[in-house]
């Protein structure tokens, strides 16, 4: 195990010079762009890059999708990205990449050069425009690094960690080695989200070892143990490595891991790193968990971070926040309010964040446009430690048919003044379109004001935005949207239990509104049918939609016995809005199946011109019955060669009784034959199975 470090007071003073140059352990401001070329290199302290990290932004599911590039949700990674991300005002990106399909056997486990030379170009890309770039070794983690194999003889787990450190530290000196020159301002991460096994079954002796159930293994000791070895590659890979900013986090790079077991070695170029994705059912938008920024929120935040903060920060270490955000689409106010919380708490502490972006979440990296442009002016702005205002809402739904009425907002200020209102070109009067109370906390948009932009009338969906400007921090937009109830185009659906192969799509008219939670109820009783404890909320995942329809995933209806019906509610924004559908299960027969077995007789090694009993047994599944089939056996021998052929015709197999034929063959060489087995309807017009190595037979 690893002594844990003194820190010197060099660099207690380095750490306490970030906090205060700033104000508010926050950071100072970066020199120019183009300052540093990507290939000169001016060794900088990890305390000194931190002040000039902030915001970051990852380029996620992109070069760590596997098993190539554009293997996910992305085209491959374009030039254009770093200027949008420069221009969009950050000023660190993260690169993560999956190294594994592309790293080649033992024991030199060689990484593909065009795969290096394809993350060279990205990088450099980034570097050319004067970003800080985090490099990392990514999905490798749970692909290999950390896995543990299985011993085909015993079937038990063996210990792969000897192994894996060797392989992970050739690929590191290759990384190294090709990026030795580059600039200062390229960083290397060790290993993202190092698994412990937390969430990974234990099981100690798979049934089958050619199908392991793959368990992690890394104990802190071993992380521990990882980051030194790791580190001290890169450290000794020549050109500027030496003085190069190393990035390494503790289990699962969980922020309360890393207080208690990661150590950090006496080093001016390392940063430590953690991840946060608290409270996990409002960042995945699941379980009816849809807003944050309670008391209770905000003091779940401070106790996370603050121990970090105690633990590194104060002790002269930076940290990096190397990912946060959310997923599925939250409501919009609440996730750039919670971004706001964690960037301001980041600011606070003096972590760098860098927001978690897999080309879904808001950067459209084919259109070049921000999905929510006022969440990412929030990150920006409060990384540079301004203060954002709040009006305590992003959508403002208003009846059709109904004329609008006054709207009431709450305002967060936070010290700002709010210096005004836009539609467009037009700047709302105040005292005519709005007021505002004397404590300045509420503001009232008159409903006459609303009523010229959406007619009671108008058509279900129009959206009007107006955009609130403060004396610092991003500007607010407020959607005014008229809606009607949506309407589903099936709200009865029979389907065969436990039969669905693909997700269910519903066609929905969603007349402005938009899906927030669902919750699944036994039509019957009531009782919620799955997460009780969350009174029947269902996980996002389990329920998704697009522009035209409500998709239920076939995962949750799987799950309902036959004869049931399932009553799901829909609820959408706004508040109250809901669309019921009931699902009945039907019961449907199991489809037909069949076993079959080859033998070979007797079991004792076979010799040339010695007889062989060649038995082949089928066993019929879920009542299947065929009349009168064909049974082909085939041999081959290691050319492909057929050697021998038998065919049995009308051969009927009944339910729950064996349909066995055999024959007796004489191999006439030595080597590898192989035996084919199959089944076919009458007059071979349809194959129900074709087992191509049914057996294998070695002949001596």
């Amino acid at each position: 195990m690893l002594r844990k470090p003194f820190v010197p007071l060099a660099a207690l003073m380095s750490a306490l010079l970030l906090l205060t140059s700033a104000g508010a352990a926050g950071y100072a401001e970066e020199a120019a762009p183009g300052t540093s070329q990507v290939n000169a290199f001016r060794a900088v302290t990890a305390v000194q890059a931190a002040k000039a990290m902030s915001p970051g932004w990852n380029l996620g599911n992109t070069l760590d999708a596997y098993p190539d590039e554009g293997s996910w949700n992305n085209p491959p990674a374009e030039e254009t990205i770093f200027e949008d991300i420069r221009a969009a005002g950050f000023r660190s990106v993260r690169i993560p990449v999956t190294w594994d399909s592309k790293i080649g056997s033992a024991p030199d486990y060689i990484i593909d050069p065009a795969r290096l030379d394809r993350v060279e170009e990205v990088v450099d890309w980034a570097l050319e425009r004067g970003l800080y770039t985090v490099l990392n070794v990514h999905h490798d983690n749970g692909n290999w690094v950390t896995k543990m194999a299985v011993d085909p003889v015993t079937g038990l787990y063996v210990d792969d960690y000897n192994r894996n450190m060797d392989k992970l530290e050739k690929v590191w000196k290759q990384i190294a080695g090709r990026f030795k020159d580059k600039s200062e301002k390229l960083l290397f991460e060790v290993l993202n989200e190092p698994n412990n096994g937390e969430w990974e079954p234990k099981i100690e002796a798979p049934t089958d070892p050619d199908y392991p159930e793959a368990r992690h293994h890394l104990t802190p000791e071993e992380l521990n143990a990882m980051n030194h070895r790791m580190l001290k590659a890169i450290r000794t890979s020549g050109g500027s490595n030496a003085s190069r900013i190393v990035v390494i986090g503790a289990e699962m790079d969980n922020s309360e891991k890393a207080v208690a077991h990661l150590e950090v070695p006496d080093d001016p170029y390392l940063m430590a790193t953690f991840h946060y994705y608290t409270p996990y059912p409002f960042i995945s938008n699941s379980w009816g968990h849809t807003a944050w920024g309670t008391p209770e929120d905000k003091a779940e935040l401070t106790r996370y971070f603050k121990p970090v903060y105690d633990t590194f920060v104060r002790k002269g270490i930076p940290v990096l926040l190397g990912e946060f955000g959310t997923f599925v689409d939250p409501e919009a106010y609440a996730k750039s309010y919670y971004f706001n919380a964690v960037v301001r708490a980041s600011y606070k502490y003096g972590f760098v964040p860098m927001y978690w972006d897999n080309g879904l979440d808001n950067y459209d990296r084919k259109a070049r446009v921000w999905r929510d442009e006022a969440a990412k002016d929030v990150i920006v702005r409060a990384a540079l430690g301004e203060i954002n205002s709040f009006i305590g809402m992003r959508d403002a739904y208003f009846p059709q048919g109904k004329e609008p009425g006054d709207l009431v907002l709450p305002l967060e200020l936070g010290g700002n003044e709010l210096t005004g209102i836009y539609h467009g070109y037009y700047r709302l009067v105040e005292g005519r379109d709005y007021v505002m109370n004397e404590e300045r906390t509420e503001m009232t948009l008159y409903g006459g004001f609303i009523a010229k932009l959406l007619p009671a009338q108008g058509e279900a969906g129009a959206k009007e935005t107006l955009r609130f400007r403060f004396s610092e921090g991003a500007d607010q937009p407020l959607n005014l949207i008229r809606f009607a109830q949506p309407v589903l185009q099936d709200t009865k659906l029979t389907i065969p239990a436990g039969a669905l192969k693909e997700n269910l799509k519903i066609p929905v008219q969603y007349n402005g509104t938009k899906l927030a939670t669902a919750r699944m109820v036994d039509a019957a009783t009531g009782r919620p049918v799955k997460d009780e404890w969350a009174q029947g909320y269902v996980n996002r995942g389990d329920f998704v939609m697009d522009a035209e329809h409500v998709i239920l995933s076939k995962e949750i209806l799987n799950g309902r016995p036959p004869g049931s019906e399932t009553k799901i509610i829909l609820e959408f924004w706004p508040k109250g809005t809901t669309a019921e559908i009931t699902v009945s299960a039907k019961a449907v027969k199991p489809e037909p199946g069949y076993q079959r077995k080859v033998t070979v007789l007797p079991r004792t090694a076979p010799k040339v011109d010695r007889p062989l009993t060649i038995e082949g047994t089928i066993v019929s599944l879920n009542g299947a019955s065929v009349y009168k089939g064909v049974i082909d056996v085939e041999i081959h021998d290691a050319e492909g060669n057929k050697v021998e052929q038998r065919i049995y015709n009308e051969k009927t197999l009944k339910p729950d009784e064996p349909l066995t034929v055999s024959f007796t063959w004489k191999p006439q060489k030595r080597g590898k034959y192989i035996v084919k087995f199959s089944y076919f309807t009458t007059n071979w017009k349809e194959n129900l199975f074709w087992d191509d190595a049914a057996r294998i037979i070695e002949v001596q």
